[in-house]
């Protein structure tokens, strides 16, 4: 996948996918279980999201040992708008 190209419909497509993503525009990173936990999402959907993420190019992830930590992009600039969009969202 093209991480250039991504259309906005494949990134919201899932609740799933928006949920992770919402989450670490707030806390930029986390681990893997710990997202699962917080998005009340299964480990394994919670993986198969963050790879499709990782892909688009909008989560980093770093692997110290066999803790796997996940990473809001904010140098990205789809990532910039999606948390002003999220930021004005909940000041409506």
């Amino acid at each position: 996948m093209d991480s250039d190209s991504v259309a906005l419909e494949e990134v919201i497509a899932s609740k799933g996918r928006f949920k992770i993503l919402k989450l670490l525009a707030e806390v930029r990173e986390l681990n893997i279980s710990e997202i699962a936990r917080k998005t009340n999402t299964a480990y394994v959907s919670a993986d198969h999201h963050l790879k499709l993420l990782k892909e688009m190019g909008l989560v980093e992830e770093k692997v110290f040992g066999k803790i796997r930590i996940f990473r809001f992009r904010d140098e990205d600039r789809r990532c910039q708008t999606l948390r002003r969009f999220l930021e004005d969202w909940r000041a409506l």
